[in-house]
């Protein structure tokens, strides 16, 4: 362990360095050792797991090596090798979702983070949605204020007028709006209950299909078939919002010993809207950032997502780091897979009126091609390079390729849509303006409405 003269190792450092050893260990390649799980715990601390136990030379040879690698994040000697026969529940490491594979999947070697939050960001698996499921929509930015929920409404607005029947879930929780501002608050009007009331109450085993009917309301700006909203948050003066909150993210344990997680429990509340409401198109509002719940929107519940962005260095950072988060495989084979077949779409938010539309859209599409290309699109090899296979469809686009998950589909910026509030009839009849919206959105839905396949 480095003394207190060395430069430590800081926690970003030490997973590169450990990996590099690892990679470089002769015994990780040998198959009578078996699986190798790497597990980085909540406190960032590292530990190796054997499926068979090496000898006692081999780990007293490799011990010096990972405390230079990984210095303080590395746990300590009695607790820094642990052996499947010694483990209690072993399939909790071996057939854990969490699993992603640094050398490849291929490989014995994989790694586990133990975060406290943020595990769905890495999760591969689907969850189960009961068929038939209809179109679904997650609208997500890395930060607020980017016209996300606004758009939102629009597109509800759009498809209605089409004759579709359209579910809107407001699941920002932490930040509710979008329901207000397309339902009355109103008693009667307004829901009973809202997403978190169906957390708490699920918990306890109390949902029935009436307490769903009492989850959405008929928003005014339904034309030729309904726009049904389900808000955070229920009609009662007297709730506890922070209280119920707190408990939406729960794990649930059951009789039988498994665990409800928060993302199945999710997935099962819209399954279960859905089958009561029948709609053509969900659209879901997650929540901005790296939060959990936008973790198992966008991964995790089979719905197509538009990734709101400006042309700024502050949001090519941001999806840098949430890009860069998915790099090894499976996550990454299903970020490859799902955009590829059109599972994501940048989204060119609110295009200033003081640039030429066609400049920055280049531009933005430059940039959102560096992004993808350095971190989720596949390096192809030389065509004279015996890695390169002629029959692959790899996943790679050209930076002005229309079909790319980078090109963006562009919103322009409009007065009108400063202060959105379709609940305020002043506002609402310039909001709802065909003019206006044309203006600002015309390209944004005709294009949303060709990428989701979506009947006009």
């Amino acid at each position: 362990m480095s003394d207190e003269h060395d430069t430590p190792v800081r926690f970003d450092a030490a997973l590169t360095a450990v990996l590099a050893l690892l990679r470089d260990w002769p015994p990780a390649a040998d198959p009578g050792l078996g699986a190798i799980v790497l597990v980085r715990d909540v406190y960032g601390m590292f530990r190796l797991v054997f499926e068979f136990r090496p000898s006692d030379d081999v780990l007293a040879s490799l011990s010096p090596s990972l405390e230079q690698a990984a210095g303080a994040f590395l746990a300590q000697p009695g607790g820094r090798f642990l052996f499947k026969e010694d483990l209690f529940a072993p399939e909790a490491i071996f057939e854990s979702p969490d699993r992603t594979y640094p050398f490849g999947e291929d490989a014995l070697f994989s790694f586990i983070d133990r975060g406290i939050t943020g595990v769905d960001w890495l999760r591969s698996a689907p969850l189960p949605n009961e068929a038939p499921t209809p179109t679904r929509c997650v609208f997500f930015g890395l930060k607020g204020g980017v016209g996300r929920s606004t758009a939102l409404a629009i597109l509800a607005h759009a498809l209605s007028r089409r004759g579709k029947r359209v579910l809107v879930l407001d699941m920002d929780l932490e930040s509710p709006g979008l329901s207000s501002s397309m339902l009355p608050m109103v008693e009667g009007a307004f829901p009973v209950h809202g997403i978190v009331d169906w957390f708490v109450e699920e918990a306890v085993g109390q949902v029935d299909r009436r307490f769903l009917r009492d989850m959405a309301g008929i928003s005014p700006l339904s034309s030729n078939a309904d726009i049904l909203v389900v808000p955070a948050f229920g009609w009662n003066e007297d709730q506890d919002y922070l209280a119920k909150l707190s408990r939406t993210y729960l794990d649930i344990p059951s009789l039988d010993g498994t665990t409800r997680t928060f993302a199945s429990r999710l997935a099962a509340m819209i399954d279960a809207l859905e089958r009561e409401f029948a709609p053509h198109v969900v659209l879901i509002d997650t929540r901005a950032g790296m939060h959990d719940i936008s973790a198992v929107t966008l991964t995790r519940l089979g719905a197509r997502t538009l990734l709101f962005a400006m042309d700024t260095d502050q949001t090519w950072r941001g999806y840098q780091l949430l890009f860069s988060h998915w790099r090894y495989p499976p996550r990454i084979n299903d970020i490859r897979e799902g955009a590829g077949r059109g599972q994501m779409k940048m989204v060119a938010a609110a295009i200033p009126q003081t640039e030429a539309p066609e400049a920055y859209l280049a531009d933005f599409a430059r940039r959102a091609c560096d992004l993808w290309q350095a971190t989720l699109y596949e390096e192809i090899p030389p065509q004279d390079d015996p890695a390169f296979d002629p029959g692959r469809d790899y996943f790679n686009y050209d930076e002005g390729d229309a079909e790319a998950p980078h090109f963006p589909i562009p919103i322009y910026w409009h007065g009108a849509y400063t202060l959105f509030d379709l609940m305020n009839s002043r506002r609402s009849q310039a909001q709802l303006a065909d003019a206006n919206i044309n203006g600002a959105f015309g390209r944004f839905i005709a294009e949303t409405l060709a990428w989701l396949e979506v009947d006009s």
